[in-house]
């Protein structure tokens, strides 16, 4: 082949590969946004209801009257399902739109391997395998296909509870912020040898 795959930039595959999503530019966008919102509603929950549990209400018992106390609380409890519900009908939405379009991007990369496989030489095909031949138009096409229906919502959602949280934690206390801060290093060396360890596993079994 003219291209070395060890020697292609990572960051070009990925273009090339987001380039399938060019005639769905709005459904991509308004997948960002329900991603954006139900991130946004995973972090305002504690918020509203753990901190305001005992702030304005438990702390408050003894002191004021049992019955706008109950208010409070059910008033407290309602407005828990309400964000529940937001984020349910995002995680929804978001999912809905991404099983919709995917398969559509999938079909069109499948078809881009299968018009780059026609292109090939006789001596090409009696070099490779079978096996390995279908392995690429449909398994790989799968994993793609789980990648962003499975993988990368979550993904983009933990990323932004991630800093959403750490911004929360420094308005709240900075100090103490720094000092979880101190196990962040370790964390990111285990989670480096560990994916190291577990991209090696994952390469035999898909070899074999």
């Amino acid at each position: 082949r003219n291209v070395c795959p060890k020697c292609v930039g990572k960051s070009s595959t990925i273009k090339r590969l987001f380039q399938f999503f060019g005639g769905y530019k709005s459904q991509v966008a308004l997948i960002i946004l329900a991603i954006l919102i139900n991130s946004g509603v995973s972090m305002v929950v504690p918020q509203i209801s753990t901190r305001t549990l005992f702030d304005n209400i438990l702390s408050k018992v003894g002191t004021t009257d049992a019955s706008i106390l109950m208010a409070s609380l059910t008033y407290l409890v309602l407005t828990i399902a309400g964000v529940k519900v937001v984020s349910l009908l995002m995680s929804m939405a978001f999912q809905y739109m991404m099983g919709s379009i995917m398969p559509r991007v999938i079909y069109d990369i499948k078809l881009k391997i299968f018009s780059a496989m026609q292109k090939l030489s006789v001596g090409f095909y009696s070099s490779k395998q079978t096996g390995s031949l279908m392995e690429r138009v449909t398994r790989d096409s799968n994993n793609i296909y789980w990648f962003f229906v499975d993988g990368m919502p979550y993904v983009i959602t933990n990323v932004i509870t991630l800093l959403g949280v750490i911004a929360i934690m420094f308005t709240m206390s900075w100090k103490l912020t720094l000092m979880m801060g101190v196990a962040v290093p370790v964390f990111l060396v285990l989670l480096a040898i560990g994916s190291k360890f577990f991209r090696v596993l994952h390469h035999r079994s898909w070899s074999r």
